[in-house]
C-alpha cells in the first residue's frame, strides 16, 4: 500500500491507536477494542494486538472484512457504532455491496469492522480509517499522494470541537464512497479550510502567549499545544509561517521568537526521523549506529556536507510547505 516508505505504514498504525482512544474517550459501555500498543524495534513500528475472542467472517456483525464484497450490518450493533459516529460527528453515507450492487448506509469506513465475540462482547476492529482522511494531495506535490487517504486523517479533537456543523464521511476519496462523492469530497475541503483558516491560527496565539522557561519542555508544550486544538504536528510549517506574521503584525519582540523553537523542533524531528530510516537500513547495532550518526552530525569535516545535502533540504520542505510528511 505505501511501497517502500515505511514512515506512512507507521502514520497509519498511529491512527489505529488514536481511533482506539478516541472510542474509550467516547465511553459506550458496550463497545470494546482490542487492548493494543505501538512501539519502535530498531527503527521499525510494531503494532502488538491482543488476541480477541473473534473468528472472522464467522463472527463479523458489522461492516466488511473483504473490500466490501459482502457488507454486514447487525442491529444492535449498528445502534452501538451509530452512537460512537454521532459523538465524533462521522457522516452517514452509502457503500454498495459489490456483491449485490446493494447500498448500505454506514457511518464509519466500510472496513472497519463489528465482531460477537465468543465472550458475547461487541469488538470493533480495524480502526485505522475511523476518523475521515484529509484531501489527498496533488501529484506535483508528493510522488506518494495515492496512499494519503490511507494515512493523512483529522484529529478526533477537531472534528468533535471544529466540524461540530460539518459531518464527514471516513469514506471520502476511496472507492467505497464513490456514491455523492463530490459532496463528500467538498466537506472535507470545508474541514480543510476550517483547519488552515482557524485552527492554526489559534495554535499561533497559544504558542506565541505560552512561557515556556525551560528549554527541555519545547516540544511537550508544542505538541500538547497541537494536540489538544486537533491539529496535527505535520502543521508545523503552517504553525511556524503564522507565528512570523502575528509577531510581525503586532511588533512582538520576545526573548526568544517561538519561530525560532519550532525550528528547533523540526530539526529535533527531522533527526529522529532520520534515524529511525537508519535503523532500518543498517546491520549496525543501535549503540554503533548512534556513534556514526552523531560523528557526520557533528564532526567538523563532515557536518557541513550532513547539514546541507541532507537536513537543512528536510527542514526546510517542512518548514514552508504544510503537505509533507514529517
Amino acid at each position: 500500500m505505501f511501497g517502500a516508505d515505511e514512515s506512512l505504514t507507521q502514520k497509519s498504525i498511529a491512527n489505529n491507536i488514536r481511533a482506539i482512544n478516541a472510542m474509550i474517550d467516547v465511553g459506550i459501555p458496550k463497545l470494546h477494542a482490542s487492548l493494543s500498543a505501538m512501539y519502535y524495534v530498531k527503527g521499525r513500528c510494531v503494532l502488538a494486538v491482543a488476541i480477541a475472542p473473534v473468528q472472522a467472517p464467522d463472527t463479523l456483525v458489522y461492516g466488511s472484512c473483504d473490500g466490501a464484497m459482502t457488507i454486514i450490518q447487525k442491529k444492535k450493533i449498528n445502534q452501538l457504532v451509530t452512537t460512537l459516529a454521532r459523538q465524533l460527528n462521522l457522516k452517514d453515507h452509502v457503500v454498495i455491496e459489490l456483491s449485490s450492487a446493494k447500498g448500505f448506509t454506514m457511518c464509519t469506513g466500510a472496513d472497519v469492522q463489528g465482531h460477537l465475540g465468543t465472550d458475547n462482547l461487541y469488538y470493533l476492529l480495524s480502526l485505522n480509517r475511523l476518523l475521515p482522511p484529509r484531501a489527498p494531495r496533488s501529484s506535483d506535490e508528493n510522488p506518494s499522494y495515492r496512499s494519503d487517504v490511507w494515512w493523512r486523517q483529522y484529529r478526533p479533537e477537531f472534528i468533535k470541537h471544529y466540524c461540530v456543523n460539518l459531518a464527514l464521511s471516513s469514506d471520502a476519496y476511496t472507492g467505497f464512497g464513490f456514491d455523492n462523492s463530490q459532496v463528500h469530497h467538498q466537506e472535507i475541503v470545508q474541514a480543510e479550510e476550517i483547519l488552515i483558516n482557524k485552527v492554526v491560527p489559534i495554535v499561533a496565539e497559544d504558542l506565541i502567549q505560552s512561557i515556556i522557561p525551560d528549554r527541555e519542555s519545547d516540544l511537550k508544550l508544542i505538541s500538547k499545544t497541537f494536540h489538544n486544538r486537533g491539529l496535527n504536528l505535520q502543521y508545523l510549517g503552517a504553525v511556524y509561517l503564522k507565528c512570523m506574521e502575528i509577531e510581525q503584525a503586532t511588533a512582538i519582540i520576545p526573548e526568544e521568537p517561538i519561530e525560532d523553537i519550532l525550528l528547533r523542533v523540526m530539526v529535533v524531528r527531522t533527526v529522529k526521523n532520520l534515524f529511525r530510516k537508519w535503523m532500518r537500513q543498517s546491520n549496525l547495532s543501535e549503540s554503533q549506529l548512534i556513534n556514526v550518526f552523531l560523528h557526520q552530525l557533528l564532526h567538523p569535516k563532515l557536518q557541513d556536507e550532513f547539514w546541507e545535502r541532507i537536513l537543512i533540504p528536510a527542514v526546510q520542505v517542512i518548514r514552508f510547505f504544510t503537505f509533507n510528511i514529517f
